[in-house]
C-alpha cells in the first residue's frame, strides 16, 4: 500500500521531466530559426520566435543564462525593428536575471550592457550611455585585466560618447588607451581605426601636425604585409590605403597646403581605379576630392576633368537620388564658369534645377540654390531679363521657407541688390541691401554682416543719404577692426570707402587721414 504514492510519484516526475526535455529542444530549435530571421532582415518573424524562445526557455526551467541570453537577443531583435521601448525592456530584464543568478560581476553581464549601452546612445541618453558602458569596462577589468581586448570596442563606445558631448581631450585618452590595446594584441584594424578617430579629434582640437603624424602612421600600417587581423579588416588593401591617403590630404588642405594634398588624392584615386570590390560610390568621392583640391589651386582645367569623371560615374549607379545627381552636375557646372564655359555650364545648371522640380515641386526651398546659380549665370552674362525672375523666385522661397535670421536669406536679398544696382534701379537695390542687412542684423557680429553694412553704406552714399551712410560706415569699420584687427585689408577697404563719402561731404582733411591710414594697410601687405 505504502509503494502506490511513490509509485504514482515516479510517474509524476517522469511526465513532468517529458515536457521540460520537450521544451529544451524546442527552445535550441526556435532560437535557431529566430537567429537565421534576424540575418535574413525578418524582423518581424524574429521579434515572434524569440519571444517563444524566451517562454520556452522558463517553461523547461533552463539554467538562467538561457533564459537572459533569449531576453538580450529579443531586445536586439526590437532594437534593429526600431522598438526602442520594448528592447529596453527586455534588455534590462536579462541583466536582472543574471544578476538574481549571478551576481553583479557576472561576465556574461558585458554583452548586454554594451547593447544597452549602444540603445541608449542611438536614443542621445548619454549618462545612461555611459553608465552602461562604465559598468561593462570594470566587470571585464575585474574578470580577466585591464588589457583585455574585449575592452577595445567598450572603450571606443566611451570615447565616441565623449566627441558627442565635445569633451575631446577624454575621448584622445580613451581612443589613446584603445590603440594601445589593440597594438598589444596584433589586431591591426582596430589599431588603424583608432588612429583615425584620434586624427579627427586632433583636428577637432586645431592640432593638425599631431593629426597629420597619426595618419602617416596609419599609411605605415596599412604598408605592412602581415595578414590581415583576426577581425578581417584590411583585407581590401586598397580601399583602406585610399582611405588613409584621403584622411591625411585632408589635413594637409585644412593646413592650406594643397600643392601636398593632390598628389596624395591622385594615388588615393589610382588605388580604388585598380582595386578589386570597390564600391563606385567611393570612387565618385575620390573623383570629387580631387576636382575640389585643383581648383582651390587654381588647376580649372583639372577640376573639370575630375568633376567630369564623378558625373559620369555617378550617372552608373542605379538609384541616385535627385539631390546627389543635381549636386554633381552643379560642381561640374561652377567649374566651367570659373574657367569661362558658360553654355555647358547653363546647361548644367538647367538640368540639375529641372531634376530638382521634378522631385520636389516648384517651390520648395531645395530649389534655391539651383534658381540663384542659374541667375547669377545669367547676370554675369548680362543677361539681366533672364537672371531677374529666377534670383526673385529663390528669395521669394526663401522668404516663405527660411526663418528671418537665416544666412541664405540674407545671401538671395544681397544677390538681388546687386543685380538691380547693375541695371540701374536703385531704390529696388537699397530695398534688397536693407533685406539682406536686417537679416544679418539678427545674428552675431560677423564679416559678412561688416560687408552688409558696408554694401549698403555705399547704395546710400550713391543715393545722397549722406549722413545715413556715414552711420553705417562707421559700424561696418568698427566690427572690421574688432573681428579681424586694424590692420587687415577689409579695413582698409571701408576706409577707402568712407574717405570717399568724406570728401563727397566736403570733409577733405578727414578723408585724407583715412587714406592715409589705409594705404599704410595696403603697402603692410606687400
Amino acid at each position: 500500500m505504502n509503494k502506490t504514492p511513490v509509485l504514482l510519484l515516479a510517474l509524476t516526475s517522469a511526465l513532468i521531466a517529458a515536457p521540460a526535455f520537450a521544451d529544451a529542444v524546442s527552445w535550441e530549435k526556435v532560437s535557431k530559426e529566430a537567429l537565421a530571421a534576424r540575418e535574413g532582415k525578418e524582423l518581424d518573424k524574429a521579434v515572434g520566435l524569440y519571444r517563444k524562445a524566451v517562454e520556452d526557455a522558463r517553461a523547461s526551467a533552463l539554467e538562467p543564462k538561457f533564459v537572459a541570453l533569449s531576453l538580450n537577443d529579443l531586445g536586439l531583435c526590437l532594437l534593429a525593428a526600431g522598438q526602442k521601448g520594448e528592447a529596453e525592456k527586455y534588455l534590462l530584464e536579462a541583466i536582472a536575471v543574471r544578476e538574481k543568478a549571478y551576481g553583479g560581476q557576472e561576465p556574461t553581464l558585458v554583452p548586454t550592457l554594451g547593447n544597452l549601452g549602444q540603445l541608449y546612445k542611438g536614443e542621445k541618453q548619454w549618462d545612461k550611455a555611459r553608465q552602461s558602458y562604465e559598468r561593462a569596462i570594470a566587470i571585464v577589468e575585474k574578470n580577466s585585466s585591464d588589457k583585455d581586448v574585449k575592452l577595445i570596442p567598450l572603450v571606443n563606445a566611451l570615447a565616441a560618447l565623449s566627441m558627442e558631448a565635445g569633451a575631446n581631450e577624454e575621448a584622445l585618452k580613451q581612443l589613446t588607451r584603445v590603440k594601445d590595446l589593440a597594438a598589444a594584441s596584433g589586431d591591426k584594424g582596430a589599431q588603424i581605426i583608432a588612429l583615425n578617430n584620434m586624427a579627427v579629434v586632433l583636428r577637432k582640437l586645431d592640432r593638425k601636425d599631431e593629426a597629420e603624424a597619426l595618419y602617416k602612421d596609419v599609411l605605415a600600417l596599412q604598408g605592412d604585409s602581415s595578414p590581415a587581423d583576426q577581425a578581417g579588416r584590411g583585407e581590401n588593401a586598397e580601399a583602406n590605403k585610399a582611405a588613409a591617403l584621403t584622411n591625411l590630404a585632408r589635413v594637409n588642405r585644412e593646413k592650406g597646403q594643397f600643392e601636398e594634398a593632390k598628389p596624395l588624392l591622385l594615388e588615393a584615386c589610382e588605388l580604388l581605379q585598380k582595386g578589386k570590390d570597390i564600391r563606385p560610390e567611393s570612387l565618385v568621392t575620390a573623383y570629387d576630392n580631387l576636382a575640389t583640391v585643383s581648383k582651390e589651386l587654381g588647376d580649372y582645367a583639372d577640376a573639370i576633368k575630375y568633376y567630369r569623371l564623378a558625373l559620369s560615374q555617378q550617372e552608373g549607379i542605379k538609384d541616385t537620388s535627385a539631390d546627389v545627381r543635381a549636386s554633381r552636375m552643379t560642381n561640374l557646372a561652377l567649374a566651367l564658369v570659373s574657367s569661362g564655359e558658360m553654355k555647358e555650364s547653363e546647361e548644367l545648371f538647367k538640368k540639375a534645377l529641372g531634376l530638382l522640380e521634378e522631385k520636389y515641386g516648384k517651390d520648395s526651398i531645395k530649389l534655391a540654390p539651383a534658381l540663384s546659380n542659374l541667375g547669377e549665370l545669367y547676370r554675369q552674362q548680362e543677361k539681366y531679363d533672364a537672371a531677374e525672375p529666377l534670383m526673385k523666385r529663390s528669395f521669394d522661397i526663401r522668404q516663405a521657407s527660411l526663418p528671418a535670421t537665416d544666412a541664405g536669406l540674407a545671401d538671395g536679398a544681397n544677390d538681388l541688390a546687386l543685380l538691380y544696382k547693375e541695371i540701374g534701379r536703385e531704390s529696388d537695390s537699397i530695398n534688397y541691401f536693407e533685406k539682406s542687412l536686417a537679416v544679418r542684423e539678427k545674428s552675431p557680429d560677423s564679416p559678412e554682416l561688416a560687408t552688409a553694412l558696408n554694401n549698403l553704406a555705399r547704395s546710400y552714399r550713391q543715393s545722397g543719404k549722406l549722413d545715413k551712410a556715414e552711420e553705417l560706415y562707421k559700424r561696418a569699420l568698427a566690427m572690421r577692426e574688432r573681428l579681424s584687427g586694424p590692420s587687415d585689408q577689409s579695413v582698409a577697404a571701408v576706409l577707402r570707402n568712407y574717405a570717399v563719402l568724406l570728401r563727397q561731404m566736403g570733409r577733405k582733411p578727414e578723408a585724407r587721414a583715412l587714406d592715409k591710414r589705409a594705404q599704410a594697410i595696403e603697402d603692410s601687405a606687400q
